[in-house]
Protein backbone atom coordinates (compact mmCIF):
# COMPACT_ATOMS: atom_id res chain seq x y z
CA UNK A 1 0.00 0.00 0.00
CA UNK A 2 1.37 3.30 -0.97
CA UNK A 3 1.41 5.94 1.93
CA UNK A 4 0.40 9.84 0.90
CA UNK A 5 3.06 12.20 0.44
CA UNK A 6 2.03 13.84 3.64
CA UNK A 7 2.68 11.03 6.02
CA UNK A 8 6.01 10.33 4.34
CA UNK A 9 7.15 13.90 5.08
CA UNK A 10 5.71 13.74 8.89
CA UNK A 11 8.18 10.15 9.20
CA UNK A 12 11.85 12.46 8.03
CA UNK A 13 10.51 15.03 9.96
CA UNK A 14 10.33 12.79 13.31
CA UNK A 15 13.87 11.13 12.59
CA UNK A 16 15.72 14.63 11.83
CA UNK A 17 13.72 15.86 15.22
CA UNK A 18 15.65 13.43 17.23
CA UNK A 19 17.72 15.82 19.73
CA UNK A 20 21.85 15.25 18.74
CA UNK A 21 23.69 13.66 21.83
CA UNK A 22 27.06 13.23 22.27
CA UNK A 23 28.07 9.99 22.57
CA UNK A 24 30.72 8.88 25.30
CA UNK A 25 33.02 5.97 24.92
CA UNK A 26 30.98 3.96 27.07
CA UNK A 27 28.61 3.38 24.80
CA UNK A 28 30.35 2.20 22.00
CA UNK A 29 29.19 -1.55 21.77
CA UNK A 30 32.36 -3.71 21.83
CA UNK A 31 33.86 -5.42 18.75
CA UNK A 32 33.49 -8.97 18.53
CA UNK A 33 37.30 -10.33 18.69
CA UNK A 34 38.91 -11.30 15.63
CA UNK A 35 36.90 -8.70 13.35
CA UNK A 36 38.57 -6.24 11.80
CA UNK A 37 38.37 -3.34 14.01
CA UNK A 38 39.27 -5.59 17.10
CA UNK A 39 43.03 -5.44 15.52
CA UNK A 40 43.94 -2.29 13.49
CA UNK A 41 45.50 -0.75 16.28
CA UNK A 42 46.97 -3.59 18.41
CA UNK A 43 50.50 -3.55 18.09
CA UNK A 44 51.80 -7.48 16.72
CA UNK A 45 53.63 -8.99 19.99
CA UNK A 46 57.61 -10.53 18.86
CA UNK A 47 56.91 -14.06 18.58
CA UNK A 48 58.43 -15.94 21.77
CA UNK A 49 61.69 -17.34 20.03
CA UNK A 50 62.64 -13.77 18.65
CA UNK A 51 65.73 -14.08 16.51
CA UNK A 52 67.46 -11.30 19.47
CA UNK A 53 66.34 -13.79 21.94
CA UNK A 54 67.71 -17.11 20.22
CA UNK A 55 71.10 -15.35 19.46
CA UNK A 56 71.13 -14.63 23.62
CA UNK A 57 70.08 -18.20 24.66
CA UNK A 58 73.00 -19.70 21.78
CA UNK A 59 75.63 -17.63 23.10
CA UNK A 60 78.89 -18.72 25.39
CA UNK A 61 77.17 -16.38 28.53
CA UNK A 62 74.26 -18.19 29.02
CA UNK A 63 76.52 -21.11 28.64
CA UNK A 64 78.49 -20.30 31.70
CA UNK A 65 75.37 -18.80 33.44
CA UNK A 66 74.35 -22.06 33.76
CA UNK A 67 77.96 -23.11 35.16
CA UNK A 68 77.21 -20.82 38.10
CA UNK A 69 74.19 -21.61 38.82
CA UNK A 70 75.14 -25.12 39.22
CA UNK A 71 78.22 -24.58 41.65
CA UNK A 72 75.87 -22.45 43.59
CA UNK A 73 73.22 -24.93 44.03
CA UNK A 74 75.81 -27.40 45.02
CA UNK A 75 77.21 -24.95 47.42
CA UNK A 76 73.37 -24.71 49.06
CA UNK A 77 73.24 -28.90 49.17
CA UNK A 78 70.58 -28.99 46.34
CA UNK A 79 72.09 -31.96 44.65
CA UNK A 80 68.80 -32.43 43.30
CA UNK A 81 68.33 -29.59 41.57
CA UNK A 82 72.39 -29.34 40.38
CA UNK A 83 71.61 -32.27 38.88
CA UNK A 84 69.00 -31.44 36.45
CA UNK A 85 71.57 -28.82 34.55
CA UNK A 86 73.27 -32.02 33.36
CA UNK A 87 72.66 -33.85 30.13
CA UNK A 88 73.25 -37.09 32.35
CA UNK A 89 72.03 -38.27 35.43
CA UNK A 90 74.97 -40.73 36.62
CA UNK A 91 77.71 -38.44 35.73
CA UNK A 92 75.98 -35.38 37.71
CA UNK A 93 75.49 -37.77 40.59
CA UNK A 94 79.52 -39.05 40.28
CA UNK A 95 80.52 -35.28 39.93
CA UNK A 96 78.95 -34.20 42.64
CA UNK A 97 80.42 -36.93 45.28
CA UNK A 98 84.20 -36.09 43.76
CA UNK A 99 83.26 -32.34 44.31
CA UNK A 100 81.95 -33.32 48.11
CA UNK A 101 85.40 -35.02 48.56
CA UNK A 102 87.52 -31.68 47.76
CA UNK A 103 85.07 -30.38 51.22
CA UNK A 104 84.58 -26.54 51.23
CA UNK A 105 85.64 -24.65 47.96
CA UNK A 106 84.83 -21.32 45.94
CA UNK A 107 84.72 -21.94 42.35
CA UNK A 108 86.65 -19.46 40.07
CA UNK A 109 85.05 -19.63 36.32
CA UNK A 110 87.38 -18.21 33.24
CA UNK A 111 85.50 -16.68 30.29
CA UNK A 112 83.88 -19.10 28.05
CA UNK A 113 85.77 -20.35 24.92
CA UNK A 114 83.89 -20.07 21.54
CA UNK A 115 80.59 -21.88 20.54
CA UNK A 116 81.70 -24.60 18.07
CA UNK A 117 78.83 -26.97 16.36
CA UNK A 118 78.81 -30.33 15.35
CA UNK A 119 76.22 -32.85 14.08
CA UNK A 120 73.07 -30.50 15.06
CA UNK A 121 74.72 -29.32 18.32
CA UNK A 122 76.59 -26.15 19.67
CA UNK A 123 79.18 -26.97 22.52
CA UNK A 124 81.40 -24.24 24.20
CA UNK A 125 84.24 -25.20 26.57
CA UNK A 126 84.93 -23.13 30.02
CA UNK A 127 87.61 -23.76 32.46
CA UNK A 128 87.02 -23.09 35.98
CA UNK A 129 89.41 -23.78 39.64
CA UNK A 130 88.14 -24.40 42.63
CA UNK A 131 89.90 -22.46 45.43
CA UNK A 132 89.81 -22.45 49.32
CA UNK A 133 92.01 -20.12 51.37
CA UNK A 134 93.75 -18.60 48.19
CA UNK A 135 94.87 -21.52 46.64
CA UNK A 136 93.69 -23.85 44.24
CA UNK A 137 91.90 -27.46 45.13
CA UNK A 138 91.93 -28.36 41.54
CA UNK A 139 91.40 -27.58 37.76
CA UNK A 140 88.55 -28.14 35.99
CA UNK A 141 87.01 -27.94 32.33
CA UNK A 142 83.08 -28.36 31.60
CA UNK A 143 81.74 -29.10 28.03
CA UNK A 144 78.23 -27.44 28.08
CA UNK A 145 75.95 -28.47 25.51
CA UNK A 146 72.79 -27.21 23.79
CA UNK A 147 70.58 -28.32 19.92
CA UNK A 148 70.93 -26.22 17.48
CA UNK A 149 67.96 -24.52 16.61
CA UNK A 150 66.85 -27.18 14.37
CA UNK A 151 63.12 -27.96 13.12
CA UNK A 152 61.59 -30.13 15.33
CA UNK A 153 64.15 -29.70 18.49
CA UNK A 154 61.96 -28.63 22.31
CA UNK A 155 62.52 -25.76 24.15
CA UNK A 156 64.67 -28.60 26.70
CA UNK A 157 66.55 -29.47 24.04
CA UNK A 158 67.84 -25.79 23.31
CA UNK A 159 68.72 -24.70 26.39
CA UNK A 160 72.26 -25.17 28.09
CA UNK A 161 73.16 -28.40 29.81
CA UNK A 162 76.54 -29.57 31.40
CA UNK A 163 77.30 -32.50 28.91
CA UNK A 164 80.62 -33.27 31.06
CA UNK A 165 83.28 -31.83 33.63
CA UNK A 166 86.80 -33.05 34.02
CA UNK A 167 88.39 -32.55 37.40
CA UNK A 168 92.39 -32.75 38.28
CA UNK A 169 94.16 -31.60 41.53
CA UNK A 170 96.32 -29.18 41.34
CA UNK A 171 99.88 -29.05 41.77
CA UNK A 172 100.57 -29.13 45.37
CA UNK A 173 102.70 -26.64 46.71
CA UNK A 174 106.14 -27.15 48.70
CA UNK A 175 106.19 -29.80 51.76
CA UNK A 176 106.14 -27.09 54.76
CA UNK A 177 107.90 -28.57 57.41
CA UNK A 178 104.79 -28.17 59.62
CA UNK A 179 102.76 -30.20 57.49
CA UNK A 180 101.67 -33.28 59.38
CA UNK A 181 99.86 -34.51 63.16
CA UNK A 182 101.60 -32.06 66.32
CA UNK A 183 100.28 -32.82 70.06
CA UNK A 184 101.36 -30.87 73.39
CA UNK A 185 102.91 -34.82 74.33
CA UNK A 186 103.23 -37.51 72.66
CA UNK A 187 100.36 -39.50 75.09
CA UNK A 188 98.16 -37.19 73.43
CA UNK A 189 98.94 -38.15 69.10
CA UNK A 190 96.58 -40.83 69.60
CA UNK A 191 93.15 -38.84 69.71
CA UNK A 192 94.61 -35.51 70.54
CA UNK A 193 96.86 -33.73 67.99
CA UNK A 194 96.54 -30.87 66.50
CA UNK A 195 96.42 -31.24 61.97
CA UNK A 196 97.87 -28.86 59.61
CA UNK A 197 97.93 -29.31 55.84
CA UNK A 198 99.14 -27.05 53.47
CA UNK A 199 95.94 -25.10 53.82
CA UNK A 200 94.60 -25.86 56.95
CA UNK A 201 94.77 -26.19 61.19
CA UNK A 202 92.66 -27.72 63.11
CA UNK A 203 92.22 -28.54 66.57
CA UNK A 204 91.12 -30.81 69.10
CA UNK A 205 89.73 -28.32 71.04
CA UNK A 206 87.68 -27.84 67.93
CA UNK A 207 89.37 -24.41 66.07
CA UNK A 208 89.74 -24.23 62.39
CA UNK A 209 92.10 -21.66 60.61
CA UNK A 210 92.68 -21.90 56.81
CA UNK A 211 95.25 -20.77 55.08
CA UNK A 212 95.70 -17.26 52.92
CA UNK A 213 99.04 -16.76 52.67
CA UNK A 214 102.66 -18.43 54.16
CA UNK A 215 105.29 -16.72 54.64
CA UNK A 216 108.68 -18.53 55.38
CA UNK A 217 110.67 -16.65 57.99
CA UNK A 218 113.88 -16.85 59.69
CA UNK A 219 113.17 -20.21 62.48
CA UNK A 220 109.63 -20.73 61.29
CA UNK A 221 106.41 -19.42 59.41
CA UNK A 222 104.25 -16.61 59.16
CA UNK A 223 100.54 -17.45 58.30
CA UNK A 224 97.94 -15.47 57.33
CA UNK A 225 94.34 -17.07 57.79
CA UNK A 226 90.81 -16.89 58.69
CA UNK A 227 90.25 -18.85 61.92
CA UNK A 228 87.09 -19.79 63.75
CA UNK A 229 87.58 -20.97 67.87
CA UNK A 230 85.15 -19.75 70.38
CA UNK A 231 84.01 -17.20 68.53
CA UNK A 232 83.47 -16.08 64.86
CA UNK A 233 85.59 -16.09 62.46
CA UNK A 234 88.11 -13.70 62.86
CA UNK A 235 91.77 -12.89 60.45
CA UNK A 236 95.00 -14.10 62.67
CA UNK A 237 98.62 -14.23 61.52
CA UNK A 238 99.89 -17.71 63.23
CA UNK A 239 103.43 -18.01 64.09
CA UNK A 240 105.08 -21.10 64.28
CA UNK A 241 108.38 -21.16 65.30
CA UNK A 242 110.62 -24.43 65.44
CA UNK A 243 112.86 -24.94 68.34
CA UNK A 244 115.37 -27.38 66.83
CA UNK A 245 117.02 -28.51 70.24
CA UNK A 246 113.51 -29.93 71.86
CA UNK A 247 112.21 -31.04 68.15
CA UNK A 248 109.48 -28.81 69.15
CA UNK A 249 107.35 -26.40 67.08
CA UNK A 250 105.90 -23.08 69.32
CA UNK A 251 102.61 -21.70 67.82
CA UNK A 252 101.76 -18.12 68.96
CA UNK A 253 97.82 -16.87 67.42
CA UNK A 254 95.27 -13.90 68.81
CA UNK A 255 92.23 -16.14 67.91
CA UNK A 256 93.49 -19.75 68.77
CA UNK A 257 94.86 -20.73 72.52
CA UNK A 258 98.94 -20.71 72.00
CA UNK A 259 100.46 -24.28 72.23
CA UNK A 260 103.96 -25.69 72.35
CA UNK A 261 103.82 -29.33 70.09
CA UNK A 262 106.01 -32.06 69.34
CA UNK A 263 105.41 -34.17 66.25
CA UNK A 264 103.38 -37.04 66.25
CA UNK A 265 104.95 -40.17 64.60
Amino acid sequence: MRLPIFCLALLVIGCSAEPERNVASNDIAPVESGGPAATANVATPLPPDSEAEAEVAKSPQAAAAVLRRYFALIAAGSDAEAARLWGDSDRAATFAADLRKLGDFRPSIAAPGRVEGAAGSLYVDIAFQLLRGGRSLADGTAVLRRVNDVPGSTAEQRRWHIERMTLQPSPQPIAYRFVGRWASNERNCADRAWRFTAHRLTTPAGAVCDFRSVRTVPGGFDIAARCTAEGPPADDTLQLRFAESARALLFESNVVADAGLVRCR
